[in-house]
């Protein structure tokens, strides 16, 4: 079922899961949770526990279930925690339903400590908003879109020979490979689990593009356009000048906090206290990975909770 079902029938190995006793699930409602009621706007999380009662400590090195880069989480959680969002270590709903064609495990009502805050997509999946709220050429289109950006600027090597799907590199390397300019160009690794490193390598990059995009620059368009017409490459000029410009623009890290305002994309903000006493508003269902319900967010909190089987309720 899309991206969605992925991390809901993910292992929570990336937390510290605790089961425990009746008595004391209820103790520590009391000294922790004393926000909490039953009859409060609900969240819940399947997971592959077993058991009846948990206490969960998110774990900050929490990795997404369906893609190999990381790089939007380590951006939420070094970006928009300055704005008050809580850092995407346990990801949640505000429904549950069953899938008919799947084995589900067991579903949890999710029961934050005092003091909790909440960000909520403004859709079923943090992957959709960008589809819906991008209104530049350089936006991001998606979470998978930023990572698969980042991936490749991270991974420019002057012989290009792997990479000839990405920039239509077999142009580039058809006028470049013999310039003695190209030679001077390097990339360096941006790493999804380093901020620091990050930030460090992606600065590097970003000269690098101004120099690949100056020697770009300098080639000859129509020469470039004869060659496409003798590769049989459908592609333009102008197509090839775009994709450049794009890892350009997105290699400077102030573009790309400019197109990943949280409230620009419409994810909103709450402490416990306000969301338990909020309806979500409604969404498209054309818009989204479940379109059996337009209602069904995905939510997402860092704090210390607590879990009961929600077949006890």
């Amino acid at each position: 079922m899309h991206n969605y079902n992925n991390f809901i029938f993910e292992k929570i190995s990336w937390v510290n899961e605790r089961e425990i006793t009746k008595d004391i699930f209820y103790k520590m409602i009391d000294k922790y949770c004393s926000d909490f009621s039953y009859a409060d706007y609900p969240i819940y999380r399947s997971v592959d526990l077993t058991g009846d009662y948990y206490i969960i400590k998110p774990s900050d090195e929490r990795k997404s279930a369906y893609v190999n880069e990381n790089y939007y989480t380590m951006l939420i959680n070094n970006e928009w925690t300055k704005l008050g969002f809580p850092k995407r270590t346990f990801i949640c709903t505000n429904e549950y339903f069953k899938y008919d064609n799947q084995k589900n495990p067991n579903v949890y009502r999710v029961i934050p400590f005092n003091g909790a805050k909440i960000g909520v997509c403004p859709f079923d999946d943090i992957q959709v908003p960008f589809d819906i709220f991008s209104d530049n050429d350089y936006s991001i289109k998606s979470m998978t879109d930023l990572n698969h950006i980042l991936k490749i600027i991270g991974r420019l090597k002057i012989k290009f020979t792997a990479y000839y799907y990405y920039l239509d590199y077999k142009i580039l390397y058809h006028f470049l490979s013999y310039n003695e300019e190209t030679k001077k160009i390097n990339f360096y690794e941006l790493p999804d689990q380093n901020f620091t490193l990050f930030k460090k390598n992606l600065k590097k990059n970003n000269e690098s593009m101004k120099k690949l995009n100056d020697l770009f620059l300098n080639i000859n368009k129509d020469d470039i356009i004869k060659y496409y017409n003798q590769i049989k490459i459908s592609s333009k000029y102008n197509d090839l000048e775009q994709t450049i410009n794009k890892y350009l623009y997105f290699s400077d890290y102030d573009n790309i906090i400019k197109s990943f305002n949280p409230f620009d994309l419409g994810f909103e903000l709450y402490d416990y206290k306000e969301y338990a006493n909020t309806i979500l508003k409604p969404h498209d269902t054309d818009d989204s990975y479940h379109s059996e319900s337009e209602t069904f967010h995905e939510i997402w909190l860092d704090s210390n909770i607590l879990l009961i089987n929600e077949k006890l309720l």
